[in-house]
């Protein structure tokens, strides 16, 4: 299901209102539900974002970006999911499937084989 939003924003907490608000049109019960995602589209930088005629723009855009720009801070010094909104629940009972993994040779310095000469 695509739902365009009715204002642009990069607010956690809009975009997971929305994420819920489609997730209740789509659920049906008994039926078994394996993954879901969330895409999102039309990405631009703020400074060309389109604002409608009616939006307001004020105190409370500023108090979201630095509510954001401060659980990203946090987040980013100490570790993915340090904090979460509590529509995320508090435990995980999931885990992604590591077995296949393969070594990230490619990408990461740290997986490289260490190889001495004696």
């Amino acid at each position: 299901m695509t739902v365009p939003l009715p204002d642009a924003s990069s607010d956690t907490r809009v975009l997971t209102q929305w994420a819920l608000r489609v997730l209740r049109r789509i659920y049906r019960p008994g039926y078994g539900y394996h993954k879901a995602g969330v895409t999102l589209m039309e990405i631009v930088p703020k400074a060309n974002q389109q604002f409608s005629l009616f939006t307001e723009s004020g105190a409370g855009d500023a108090r979201a970006a630095k509510l954001m720009g401060a659980l990203d801070d946090i987040n980013q010094r100490y570790g993915r999911g340090t904090l979460r909104l509590a529509t995320e629940g508090l435990d995980r009972p999931w885990q992604m499937r590591r077995g296949n993994l393969s070594p990230a040779y490619t990408t990461a310095w740290e997986g490289l084989p260490v190889v001495r000469a004696c």
